[in-house]
């Protein structure tokens, strides 16, 4: 009795031990991929993004489109190749943050 309860508790923990850092890199890789793909689609259609930018408040609206896409971009770069995460995150978070607040003025009006 204590061989199958060995084997269907201890078992898998003993296994999953050894690949616990998979979960945290295919998390990585997701996020980064997605950023990335983002990025370069706006880099390619900088003039459908620009107009976004003109609608709020904010100075030079062409340099910080094309600046925030090369931070998506280069930021989902680095979060595939587990280079400079916190930084990357830190960047893409404000990004989403930019995007999040372009859709509640949307479903505002």
């Amino acid at each position: 009795m204590t061989t199958l309860i060995d084997w269907f508790f201890e078992w898998p923990e003993r296994v999953s031990r050894h690949i616990e850092w998979l979960a945290p890199l295919f998390a990585r890789f997701i996020v980064g991929w997605e950023s990335r793909s983002r990025g370069m689609g706006q880099l390619q259609n900088l003039s459908a993004i620009v107009p976004d930018f003109a609608d709020w408040p904010i100075p030079s609206p062409q340099i910080l489109a094309s600046f925030v896409s090369g931070v998506e971009f280069f930021g989902g770069m680095f979060l595939i190749i587990c280079l400079l995460t916190r930084i990357s995150v830190g960047a893409d978070s404000v990004s989403v943050d930019r995007r999040t607040m372009r859709f509640t003025r949307q479903a505002q009006r």
